[in-house]
């Protein structure tokens, strides 16, 4: 669960700056509804963006675990998704900053 707590702040931070360089929210999120459904009854294309949602592979790693199946996947992808949502989340957010600074917009949304 802590993996997937890293995972989803990180992915939680490349989403808000990506929201603040956008500054519209609602087209942005509808795809991440993927996540309650279980993976093998997705259409391809809604299983692929599934695939870059971080709590998906813990939903995915607490299922397997609840059947008795090895983890080991998915633990190793919350880790490389995790580190690359928080770097990227990192960059977002401080790019949308200096940006809306260099606007004189941080007043506003």
């Amino acid at each position: 669960m802590l993996l997937t707590g890293l995972g989803l702040g990180g992915f939680c931070m490349a989403y808000a700056g990506l929201v603040l360089l956008v500054k519209r929210a609602e087209n942005l999120g509808a795809w991440t509804q993927t996540v309650v459904v279980p993976p093998q009854v997705l259409p391809r294309a809604a299983w692929l963006i599934s695939r870059v949602i971080p709590l998906n592979y813990g939903i995915e790693a607490v299922r397997r675990l609840l059947a008795g199946k090895v983890v080991g996947d998915q633990l190793l992808w919350l880790v490389l998704l995790g580190a690359a949502y928080g770097l990227a989340g990192w960059a977002l957010l401080g790019r949308a900053q200096r940006r809306m600074r260099a606007a004189g917009t941080t007043g506003e949304f």
